[in-house]
């Protein structure tokens, strides 16, 4: 592999990692990519589930079988032999420990394993495996390389979902907020109109009078944060592209 070869790849992964609306297609198209343009014999990607379980997302290769179903993974085990978030490279003849989370069956030389690594939390890795006797130099980069891209594309999409959940509990915080306040001013309101068509002396018109004002006020404010949600809504602008008016 060359190095211009070696961008193009980049170039053509991330631009199509970038047109992933999700997680799943993603994994997908990845594996896809990455088999079109990288000569090796399998090519997944694993992912960790929130029950600590090794599950398999997208494959090409036959060379193997994987641990479908998903395993549970010894945390300790995992932790030291990703301390360092660095490329790995296994032997199937060594028969790791680690290899039996991500595998039932190999057929294959050498297994490259890159973690995909978020907010320090190690979230899923990048198997590689070939018949040949080592991966050179080059390859391990390329695929490091690769793995990033990936790694960010996942990033991406789980903060894009954040963000849109987030902002949905904030519109709903919001408007509980704004009916709520309204129903209480129109109380207010109301209970001012009828006390004043009422008999009252000079000190409780004062009082009354005062109360209408600051429910006046009140009102206006209200309708002041209505404007100011409306225009921060519509003028926002998220990380990552997410646009909220689509």
């Amino acid at each position: 592999m060359t190095a211009v070869n070696d961008i193009a790849i980049l170039y053509e992964l991330n631009k199509t990692l970038e047109q992933m609306e999700n997680l799943e297609q993603l994994y997908a198209k990845a594996v896809e990519k990455l088999g079109e343009s990288l000569l090796f014999d399998f090519i997944a990607i694993f992912m960790l589930n929130p029950e600590e379980k090794l599950e398999m997302k997208s494959m090409t290769g036959v060379e193997v079988k994987v641990q479908k179903k998903g395993k549970t993974i010894k945390k300790e085990l995992f932790k030291k032999e990703f301390q360092d978030r660095q490329l790995k490279i296994y032997q199937r003849k060594d028969k790791k420990e680690i290899l039996q989370h991500f595998f039932q069956f190999i057929n294959l030389q050498k297994i490259a394993i890159v973690p995909f690594i978020t907010k320090n939390l190690l979230i899923g890795f990048l198997c590689v495996g070939t018949r040949k006797d080592a991966f050179t130099d080059d390859e391990k980069l390329l695929l490091e390389a690769c793995a990033f891209s990936i790694n960010f594309a996942i990033t991406n999409l789980i903060i894009k979902e954040e963000l849109l959940q987030q902002n949905l509990k904030l519109q709903t915080i919001a408007k509980n907020i704004r009916h709520d306040f309204a129903n209480d001013l129109q109380s207010i309101g109301m209970t001012v109109e009828l006390l004043l068509t009422t008999e009252l002396s000079d000190e409780q018109n004062k009082f009354i009078r005062l109360l209408k004002n600051a429910k006046d006020s009140a009102v206006r404010r209200l309708q002041k944060f209505k404007e100011l949600k409306n225009e921060f809504e519509k003028e926002i602008s998220l990380p990552f592209g997410l646009n909220l008016e689509n």
